[in-house]
């Protein structure tokens, strides 16, 4: 099994921020909100590819503790998963209410806010074990953890 590159493309990096100014994305527009959907899931990609990586790591070095430490991130990125289909299916229709918009606003930002408190808590406990790859790891998902929650604020933001 070979490792996952745990180093994102440059475009990855950027701030969310300015890629949404800079693409002009208008998330009332449903071939733009799809941009938006398709950056989410690579987003859900990239964050379980670098799980990947931090296991591989902490199975070399035989840290079973730490790989149990992994499961709350692995079960709210499930959850965040699941929500985020009812979500697109919800963006695909005309009901547009701001109670719903603010359900999925918190509803999709929990699971995420979740996994970055367990990643920061592993991060943390995993920099005096000296395993470079899963810290990287680690800090890229917080990074894309972070990007994602911009993503749905952005979408949300028209509702």
């Amino acid at each position: 099994m070979t490792k996952p590159d745990p180093t994102p493309s440059p475009d990855r990096l950027s701030s969310v921020e300015s890629w949404l100014e800079s693409a002009q994305i208008d998330p009332s527009d449903p071939e733009q909100r799809l941009k938006l959907r398709v950056e989410i899931d690579a987003g859900l990609k990239l964050i379980n590819d670098l799980l990947v990586v931090v296991k591989i790591e902490l199975t070399a070095a035989e840290n079973q503790r730490y790989l149990e430490d992994l499961y709350p991130i692995e079960d709210s990125l499930r959850r965040f998963t699941t929500i985020a289909r009812e979500f697109g299916k919800w963006l695909d229709t005309t009901e547009t209410t701001k109670d719903r918009a603010q359900y999925f606003q918190h509803e999709l930002r929990t699971p995420l806010t979740v996994a970055l408190g367990y990643a920061a808590v592993l991060l943390d406990q995993l920099s005096s074990q000296q395993l470079e790859d899963a810290c990287k790891a680690l800090e890229q998902i917080n990074s894309e953890a972070r990007r994602i929650v911009q993503i749905v604020v952005h979408l949300l933001s028209e509702h």
